[in-house]
């Protein structure tokens, strides 16, 4: 009996502000909102801060859905807006705000969460994909993971109506891993039989005290250095001048520093880099023995990142500076410690390269002092999306190296000394423009310059000579092209490419007098075709066809690419590929070899005479097993190549008149085709 008194008691306390309420006849509208939503099957959508404080009098439903928002607009300042989808969107009379519904272009289902953005605030969609912001000019910005950004102007919103806002979906087509982890963490390879490598995943090799670019690649198959140096890579037998080395679509004649210990490119810079031995895109010129692609990161970085690290050979430095929403700022940088500090691993490097070479072996009657060596490099990057569907990158890279030293001729009553020095370096800078018209159809613009300089100033205090030599290239190139996504099973891509290539090598002696100055300029002439096609799952076939026309010889060449790759099975894959390629530039290797040897090499045109067209024919074949961490693959290719000179090999002639003159002399008497060597005469 107390006990039903209690909960008597208790529902009495409780009843009474119910009554009350009812009996003042106001009613909180969140409530009333709740009760309507019940009633009629509908939904409202609101921002909650708008409707706090708010309490309905005497409203008494009329079981009609528009009479009933009809009495709430008449007793509140707010709209009540009828959507698609049984949705009622609610806003304030007179705000001077935009309000809307993201929506997925292709299911029309709502994006939730996404993040929209004004000049006087920020909100996010709930999970109708409704929003609500205040914004009176100026643009908005609406971005959500996975679609494109929109940017609009707030005149295009219409004042006080919710429109639907359709997001596309930011769709990547993303090469398929058909192996991953291939040698090391980050090693993958892929199923157009190129390899790739990211360094955000990659781990040292051993022996490496860094990640370094160049090192790394030679650690795949058919890849490695005869000399043990990044400058000097061999792709399945090929010479380094045969490998086409791309930096951000620049292409690079320089790629070691220390003249060719370590890799001339940032490590910190470097995300990814592609190894391509056969079934090269059409789009690619030159390296008819493979390519190394190295990119970096093309992310817009919205936060401030840096990093600064250094070793016993350098010190370097990393900095992404945004510059607002759609842009950022990369610059790095890399120097030799040699300038303050000599530490034992740059003396095991200095004497690695300059071994049996004049600059450490001393004579009774000549001494090598005042060694010094520097390198040093610097890279900026500029990244700009103006809109969602625009994409601008500007690259700029810049490598150095140098030596100097003092020779001295010690004498019976004097000593005398002269400087020589030996200079590498180059610069490049690349621009590129995308666009993507539609969800089926881009187009890509880009543009590069890059230039090569090797300066060599050898003074023999014996014979009273001062021998200077020069070798610059400067090439200029601009592909355009555009991209159609036909089908999901079929990509094709139509451009055409232009490169300027200009080589000078400059040989001076002053005594006794004789300097001889070639200069020579390539244009190429190439339209070019790609096509993608994957018609089942495991299947992958890429070809291309491109047509390479020189205008300074006259002469074409139509040149096949081909990739195929298929699955066997859930552990079988087999692929294939084939290419036709050309280059008109190589490395011919003088008889001088004063100190380094660097400036032996130089980089010459084709002549199409004493020095021709390098063609090369390549196909390849091979069948891979995977199976519990078990690796098994087995690999065989063909390779011709046309047009290796004996200059390139180092096996020049040298006629007997020579010997008391400087034996390049005899080099170019031959190069001129003479009927008598002036060497003779």
């Amino acid at each position: 009996m107390r006990l039903r008194g209690i909960l008597l008691f208790i529902a009495l306390v409780l009843w009474v502000p119910i009554i009350a309420q009812d009996s003042e006849g106001g009613r909180p509208l969140p409530q009333l909102l709740q009760a309507m939503e019940a009633q009629y099957g509908v939904s409202f959508n609101f921002n909650p801060k708008i409707l706090e404080g708010i309490v309905i009098e005497d409203f008494s439903t009329a079981n009609r859905l528009s009479e009933d928002l009809k009495t709430l607009e008449a007793q509140t300042d707010l709209r009540f807006e009828m959507l698609s989808g049984n949705f009622i969107s609610i806003t304030k009379k007179g705000a001077s705000g935009i309000c809307g519904y993201l929506r997925d272009k292709d299911t029309g289902q709502a994006v939730a969460f996404a993040t929209i953005k004004s000049s006087q605030g920020a909100t996010i969609s709930d999970e109708q994909g409704y929003f609500e912001l205040s914004a009176d000019a100026g643009n908005v910005e609406i971005r959500y993971l996975g679609y494109k950004s929109i940017k609009r102007e707030v005149r295009y919103f219409a004042k006080g109506r919710c429109a639907d806002v359709y997001m596309l979906p930011d769709t990547q087509s993303l090469e398929q891993i058909v192996l991953t982890g291939y040698l090391v963490e980050g090693m993958d390879k892929l199923n157009d039989g190129s390899y790739t490598i990211d360094f955000d995943r990659f781990t040292i090799l051993p022996g490496l005290i860094e990640t370094d670019v160049l090192q790394a690649v030679q650690a795949l198959p058919g890849i490695q250095s005869v000399s043990e140096t990044v400058s000097n890579i061999n792709i399945r037998g090929g010479t380094h001048d045969q490998n086409l080395i791309v930096w951000d679509g620049i292409k690079m004649y320089q790629s070691g520093h220390f003249f060719g210990l370590i890799a001339a490119f940032n490590p910190l810079t470097t995300q990814q880099v592609s190894l391509i031995k056969s079934g090269t895109s059409a789009a690619r010129s030159d390296g008819v023995s493979g390519t190394i692609d190295m990119q970096s990161d093309a992310k817009i970085n919205g936060k401030l990142n840096g990093s600064i690290g250094a070793n016993l050979i350098n010190v370097d430095g990393f900095l992404d500076l945004p510059l607002g929403p759609s842009s950022s700022l990369q610059i790095a940088g890399r120097k030799s410690l040699s300038d303050w500090w000599e530490t034992p691993t740059y003396d095991a490097y200095f004497e690695r390269i300059a071994q049996d070479t004049e600059v450490i072996n001393n004579l009774d009657t000549q001494v090598v002092t005042d060694q010094q060596f520097d390198f040093y490099d610097a890279s900026l990057r500029w990244l700009f999306d103006p809109t969602d569907k625009d994409r601008i990158r500007l690259n700029l890279i810049y490598l150095n190296n140098e030596l100097i030293f003092d020779e001295n001729a010690v004498g019976a009553t004097e000593q005398t000394a002269k400087q020589s020095s030996l200079s590498q370096n180059s610069f490049g800078a690349g621009l590129s423009y995308e666009r993507q018209w539609s969800d089926s159809f881009s187009t890509d613009l880009s543009v590069y310059e890059t230039d090569y300089q090797l300066q060599a100033v050898n003074e023999n205090i014996l014979l009273g000579q001062r021998f200077f030599q020069e070798n610059e290239v400067s090439e200029t190139g601009v592909t355009a092209s555009g991209s159609w996504k036909i089908s999901d099973k079929i990509i094709g891509t139509l451009g055409y490419q232009f490169i300027e290539t200009a080589v000078t090598n400059l040989d001076e002696v002053d005594l006794p007098r004789f300097k001889v100055l070639v200069s020579e300029v390539v244009r190429t002439h190439a339209p070019f075709t790609q096509w993608e096609y994957k018609p089942l799952n495991g299947t992958f076939i890429t070809a291309g066809l491109r047509y390479n026309y020189l205008d300074k010889f006259k002469s074409s060449r139509l040149e096949p690419r081909l990739a195929v790759h298929q699955d066997l099975g859930e552990h079988w894959n087999v692929e294939g590929s084939l290419e036709w390629k050309q280059q008109v530039t190589s490395q011919v290797i003088n008889f001088q070899n004063d100190f380094l040897g660097v400036e032996k090499r130089r980089w010459q045109l084709a002549d199409n005479d004493s020095i021709p067209v390098i063609k090369s024919r390549q196909a390849s074949l091979g069948i891979s097993f995977e199976d519990l961490g078990w690796l098994l693959s087995l690999e065989g290719y063909q390779k011709e190549v046309d047009g290796i000179t004996a200059q390139s090999q180092g096996a020049l002639r040298i006629c007997e008149g020579c010997r008391y003159l400087p034996r390049f002399w005899c080099r170019y008497a031959f190069s001129e085709r003479m009927a008598r060597p002036a060497c003779m005469a």
